[in-house]
Formats: C-alpha cells, structure tokens, sequence
C-alpha cells in the first residue's frame, strides 16, 4: 500500500511540476507569437509604403527637365494668388 501511495504522489507532483514549469513558459510564447504578427504588418506595411514611393519617383522621373525644375521650387507666398488667378 505504501508503495503504491508513494508511486501516485510521485507522479502527481511530477505532473504538477511539469505544469508549474510549462504554463509561463507557453504564455512568454503566445506574446512572442503576438509581437511577431505585429512585426510582420509592420514589414508589409513598409513594402508597401516602398512600392508607393518607387511609384512616385518614377512618376517624377518622367517629368521634363523644366517641369521639375518649376515643380521643385518653392513659390512665394505673394506669388500664390497670381498663378490661382492664372489657372496654373
């Protein structure tokens, strides 16, 4: 009988500690498993804002010489109603 006791305290504290061990450790998983999902919307999210900005400069590229030069530069702020009433 009393080996019998012994055997079954045994392994009830063995499943104990197996629980006891395993539980923080799955849980530190599960929020690695979650900042990893995190991260990877924000890798997709950079791919995409990439794509965005190659198509803008390839667009921007294609302009002529002389329209870039006048899309660059900064107009004066006495300047803005003149080219509003101009149409441009």
């Amino acid at each position: 009988m009393t080996r019998s006791l012994f055997s079954i305290v045994c392994f009830i504290g063995a499943v104990a500690l197996f629980f006891l061990y395993t539980k923080p450790a799955y849980d530190g998983l599960v929020v690695h498993k979650k900042e990893i999902v995190q991260y990877d919307l924000a890798l997709d999210k950079a791919a995409e804002l990439q794509r965005l900005k190659q198509t803008l400069l390839s667009r921007f590229n294609s302009f002529d010489q002389n329209r870039r030069r006048s899309s660059v530069r900064p107009i004066p702020p006495g300047m803005t109603h003149l080219l509003w009433a101009l149409g441009r």
